[in-house]
């Protein structure tokens, strides 16, 4: 019993999942190929998505702030970049453009996705953050998953490494807030899971700081604020108008601060991805398999499915 105890409280504490008869050597592994598979995702990500070559958000000007509305007010990356490489002395930018320019392979990557060699150190941290963000992802969805449906270690390891293999066909396009993006929305569905406000609170801010579009945190945040045994209606509006109110106390003074750049506040690319289905007929037929699939899954053995994965 004493046994059993323990491995429930190792089981409902922290990120770690549930163990598994993998052991730990097959836990280091399985570890391991996350890490291994997100490089490879990765190196995919800029080369095929194009990454600030979008003349309205070059890499320049989304640190300049003289990139267009809405990407310019995307400003989490940019500022926590700026803020990184203004503690970094001034040595070290010096050589990293020399290496840019030098280096026929760091310089050529640099080049391919428009990172000018004055900004090579901006860039190489840029770089480290998105790489950060989609390892963090592939490690919070994996615990995300074992918390949801309570699945073994080996299991919770399979459905990431599926899930960042997933993510191929969406990567074609991309920008520097991207893999961030997903990394923080996927970290907070993790802690509206662990029932941690607080941590759900800073992570929602950041969230919002990145990209506009994590508003939509608030409909699974509904869960976090949710006491089934005494459910109370006013608890919860309460915490979405809360939420609604941190959202326009933060992207207004953001909006307010651009609002002379050219461009738009809010931005339909609709025509863009279905542009890019229509001539991407591989890429179509995926994002239709996996939309069947989704569907499949929402609607089979409804009224068991965990009200997280039903909302998230």
């Amino acid at each position: 019993m004493c046994s059993g105890g323990r491995i429930m409280t190792m089981a409902t504490n922290g990120l770690e999942p549930q163990k598994s008869a993998l052991g730990n050597f097959g836990q280091v592994l399985m570890k391991v190929l996350i890490i291994l598979l997100c490089l490879g995702v990765f190196w995919f990500f800029l080369a095929f998505s194009g990454v600030n070559n979008n003349e309205r958000a070059l890499f320049a000007y989304m640190l300049s702030g003289n990139a267009e509305r809405p990407f310019v007010t995307r400003t989490l990356i940019p500022w926590l970049t700026k803020t990184i490489a203004g503690i970094i002395p001034a040595s070290m930018h010096t050589t990293a453009s020399e290496t840019a320019r030098t280096s026929s392979f760091i310089g050529g990557w640099l080049t391919h996705i428009n990172i000018p060699a004055a900004l090579a150190l901006e860039g190489i941290i840029s770089l480290l953050i998105q790489l950060g963000s989609l390892i963090g992802f592939a490690f919070a969805i994996k615990a995300l998953l074992a918390r949801v449906y309570k699945a073994p270690a080996f299991f919770a390891s399979l459905a990431t490494l599926t899930a960042l293999l997933g993510l191929l066909p969406m990567l074609l396009f991309g920008y520097i807030y991207d893999l961030p993006n997903l990394f923080l929305c996927t970290l907070a569905l993790f802690f509206i899971r662990t029932r941690k406000i607080a941590d759900y609170a800073i992570v929602f801010v950041l969230a919002i700081i990145n990209k506009e579009t994590a508003v939509v945190l608030i409909v699974p945040s509904v869960l976090l604020f949710l006491d089934f045994e005494r459910p109370s209606l006013v608890k919860v509006c309460t915490a979405i108008l809360a939420q609604i109110a941190v959202y326009l106390a933060v992207r207004l003074p953001i909006n307010a601060a651009f609002k002379t750049n050219p461009g738009v506040a809010f931005e339909i690319n609709l025509d863009e991805h279905l542009y890019v289905l229509v001539n991407h007929p591989v890429l179509w037929g995926i994002s239709v398999l996996i939309g069947l699939g989704v569907i499949v899954l929402i609607f089979q053995n409804w009224r068991e499915k965990p009200a997280l994965a039903m909302l998230g």
